[in-house]
């Protein structure tokens, strides 16, 4: 997705200076929780056009994730930006997500794109082994309009579990689109102490989690190590209500 380096513009009027604009330039709004437990990240800028397409930069330490283009053509250059891919008709860009392990209670996506002029995917889908999420409209944490003419929208996935891996699918209208990149973030978010979810940490959580003790899941794993043990029983201690 680089722009035309700096060095090069200037370079046209004889005049060669030794800078460029950042390799992540519409990662605009990264979420508070980068970088923490049980998060990834993945960003293409689509630097050439092998498929399946590898991330250009990422953070997952529980696999690589892969960006499978169908429908596509790779451009050296489009309308001011290097590396772009095109999305035909109908086009989808499926992306798989290795990921944290453990069960959880949530699953937070994080999606950053940039496109040309108002093609914004118009469907979105997240497939994993026990679930289906979908919608036409993720909610949008914010829209970008750039001075180039491209546009970078921010949207905001929570799926109802926490699955070791999952498939985001981002589906394009009959005119398809140029995409210039694609960041997301992933985070698992932990079981709670409250392990029955009635709205109190108490003697019922206790019994819980002596109930599940020695499994290796479930939200009686409070701290998503793999093990129901005293670490799950400390934490509910530390959170009685």
């Amino acid at each position: 997705m680089n722009r035309l380096p700096l060095i090069t513009i200037v370079s046209l009027f004889g005049v060669a200076v030794g800078l460029s604009p950042p390799a992540a330039a519409d990662d605009i709004l990264p979420p508070s929780w980068r970088g923490q437990p049980r998060s990834t990240m993945q960003l293409w800028e689509f630097s050439n056009g092998a498929d399946p397409a590898a991330p250009d930069q990422v953070s997952n330490p529980y696999g690589m994730p892969i960006l499978n283009l169908t429908s596509w053509a790779w451009h050296d250059w489009f309308w001011a930006r290097q590396g772009i891919v095109s999305v035909g008709a109908g086009g989808c860009l499926p992306i798989e997500l290795p990921n944290y392990p453990r069960a959880g209670r949530d699953k937070y996506l994080w999606v950053q794109i940039t496109y040309w002029s108002w093609r914004q995917p118009h469907h979105w889908e997240v497939m994993w082994d026990t679930g289906h999420w979908q919608s036409p409209t993720p909610p949008l944490i914010e829209r970008r309009v750039h001075s180039d003419g491209w546009v970078t929208d921010v949207h905001w996935i929570t799926i109802p579990e926490n699955p070791p891996a999952e498939r985001l699918e981002m589906w394009f209208g009959p005119n398809g689109t140029y995409v210039d990149q694609v960041v997301v973030d992933t985070l698992c978010i932990p079981f709670q102490p409250d392990v029955n979810g009635d709205g109190v940490v108490d003697v019922r959580d206790l019994l819980a989690v002596l109930a599940a003790w020695g499994n290796t899941s479930g939200p009686e794993d409070i701290n998503g190590d793999g093990i129901v043990n005293v670490q799950d029983l400390l934490l509910v201690l530390a959170n009685w209500t």
